[in-house]
């Protein structure tokens, strides 16, 4: 049996995104393989008495050769890690998995690099969903037949083009993480021959589009505006700072769009010279852009080539890989 612990975030609670929409898809289509526990915000001070009724649950539930996933390593309100330790003091013979999906920047800003193989050293397994991650990660110490680079997903069920999409060529900007918002606002003043829908969320970034008259800014949209939003763009603009796999790059994908994208951390086990135009400089966005605005028929190619790279993002896809995984093969 394989025991999942996921957190549910507020961010992409009750959406079609995200590791709890992940593994309840997963539970759903495989109930008799899988046991799912979701965790809710834990305040501050309830942290501990919720690791040990956790780890005490397990203990009680588990049987030799189970395996248990942590979903949220470095990154839940509680320690996942201190929970495998726990149970490990009183069980044998269970293994012990955990994701780790943070830009190594965010890491860094919870731990010491040089101590995160002791950190994490009671799993059996690491999982990332980027190669650069996991370049970093086996750069500080952790062995690399302990790290498994699998893919971060798209519901392709949900995220996917509708045939009423609009022809006029318009961008998308969306995500808050990892996220170069400055640079942004001197790529979208430059090429103002191009309508920007930026999907800043909760992000306070609206004093750097001042007078911008191509921009519509949107704040915290529901999941179904940001597809309609997605659906009438033509083009999705990432520029990061880093990136390990996302919900944006692969929604993205997953809805046909054209990716103008940041060539940094793990962007091109994702995206390829087929779909996306790789930029290193403010000045490669813009002239990107700029192309890509008197190229219709580039943009539609692109879009297709990204549609047909959704197949590789669909959830049945990831749960085979990640069986073979937690399988050991």
């Amino acid at each position: 049996m394989i025991y999942i612990i996921c957190q549910d975030w507020k961010s992409t609670s009750g959406n079609h995104a995200g590791m709890m929409h992940l593994y309840k898809v997963i539970h759903q289509m495989h109930p008799d393989e899988t046991r799912l526990y979701v965790i809710k915000h834990v305040r501050p001070k309830l942290i501990l008495l919720w690791e040990y009724l956790i780890a005490i649950l397990l203990i009680f539930k588990l049987k030799k050769g189970d395996k248990v996933l942590f979903t949220e390593c470095l990154m839940a309100d509680i320690d996942e890690v201190q929970i495998a330790k726990l149970i490990k003091y009183f069980r044998s013979g269970i293994a012990f998995y955990g994701m780790v999906h943070l830009i190594p920047e965010i890491i860094e800003e919870k731990i010491e690099p040089q101590s995160l193989s002791k950190r994490l050293s009671p799993l059996n397994g690491i999982i990332t969903l980027g190669s650069s991650l996991s370049s970093y990660l086996c750069k500080h110490g952790i062995k690399p037949s302990k790290v498994h680079t699998l893919f971060h997903y798209a519901d392709t069920e949900y995220y996917k083009p509708s045939k009423e999409r609009k022809d006029n060529i318009s961008v998308v900007v969306m995500g808050a993480l990892g996220r170069d918002y400055s640079s942004l606002a001197q790529i979208v003043k430059s090429v103002p021959n191009l309508h920007f829908n930026i999907c800043r969320g909760r992000k306070n970034v609206d004093d750097l589009f001042v007078g911008c008259n191509n921009v519509t800014l949107y704040g915290f949209l529901s999941e179904d505006e940001l597809k309609a939003i997605m659906n009438k763009s033509s083009i999705s603009l990432n520029v990061m700072k880093d990136t390990i796999g996302s919900n944006v790059i692969c929604t993205s994908i997953a809805m046909g769009l054209a990716m103008v994208v940041s060539d940094v951390g793990s962007i091109r086990d994702y995206c390829s010279e087929d779909n996306a135009i790789f930029c290193k400089s403010i000045q490669d966005f813009i002239n990107a852009l700029q192309t890509l605005s008197r190229d219709e028929k580039n943009i539609k190619s692109m879009g297709l080539v990204s549609a047909s790279k959704a197949a590789n993002l669909a959830i049945p896809h990831y749960w085979n890989l990640l069986k073979s995984v937690l399988n050991g093969k």
